[in-house]
């Protein structure tokens, strides 16, 4: 924690002087997209006018907006309490579970990558996934403790369980690999906005007091989350495109 801002230490977050509640101004920003998620997605199942977009893409996208506004609800309105960023707090039973929640989603999207790469079944994948994710909740239970540190502690597990997988697991030599790597629609546009969400996750915790703070402190990183879930879904609802190439590379190998 030595290398870290001091004010991130302190906080847990970046928090910018250009808000008057930094937490409470993402929150807001996450629930209003997740509403507008839902809202699209609702147009598209019940009303049939969402063309191309995925609903099944859309919902769980709501459902994770939702989860990180509430937790910068949470930080907003508990955290400013005396003792509440205390070393010694604990996270009580229902914040363990909302940890696991959002934690699940880095654990079960790298074993996506073990099924596509062919390294095992999605049975043992999903099983090695529940796996990763118990250590993870243990050693953050274990040896973080501190509530303030959770969303860096979540931001760097799912960046490398979701990253992981997909470096290691897919080759790179058969046909079937590079159309797995790369044969994916909007894929520089897929790339930056991945690379825009790892750029803020390693810039706030380091940079805040030098000038991160000064540009919208950890409202960047829910910017550019926004980014990736937008970029995500216009992936996803041109995927179709592809899907006959992708096919054709699997009976190839």
């Amino acid at each position: 924690a030595t290398h870290l801002s001091p004010s991130f230490v302190r906080n847990g977050f970046c928090l910018s002087p250009l808000f008057d509640d930094t937490h409470m101004v993402c929150s807001m920003f996450d629930i209003v997209g997740g509403i507008a998620f839902c809202s699209v997605a609702l147009c598209s199942l019940v009303l049939g006018k969402g063309g191309d977009v995925p609903t099944a893409q859309l919902l769980p996208v709501a459902s994770y907006l939702f989860a990180h506004g509430y937790g910068h609800y949470v930080a907003a309105t508990e955290l400013t309490e005396p003792g509440s960023m205390d070393d010694n707090t604990m996270m009580d039973g229902k914040d363990m579970a909302l940890l696991a929640a959002i934690l699940s989603i880095g654990p079960f999207g790298g074993a996506s990558y073990l099924v596509e790469g062919g390294t095992t079944s999605k049975g043992s994948a999903n099983v090695a996934a529940g796996l990763v994710l118990s250590v993870l909740v243990g050693v953050f239970a274990v040896f973080v403790r501190k509530p303030r540190f959770a969303l860096l502690y979540i931001n760097i597990t799912i960046l490398l369980c979701v990253s992981l997988p997909r470096a290691f697991a897919i080759g790179y030599k058969s046909e079937k690999d590079i159309s797995l790597r790369a044969d994916t629609p909007l894929y520089y546009l897929h790339t930056a906005a991945g690379l825009l969400v790892a750029t803020v996750i390693f810039v706030e915790p380091f940079y805040c007091d030098e000038f991160v703070s000064k540009i919208g402190g950890h409202f960047l990183f829910d910017m550019s989350l926004m980014v990736q879930a937008i970029v995500g879904v216009m992936v996803h609802a041109n995927s179709a495109k592809n899907a006959q190439s992708i096919t054709t590379c699997k009976k190839l190998d």
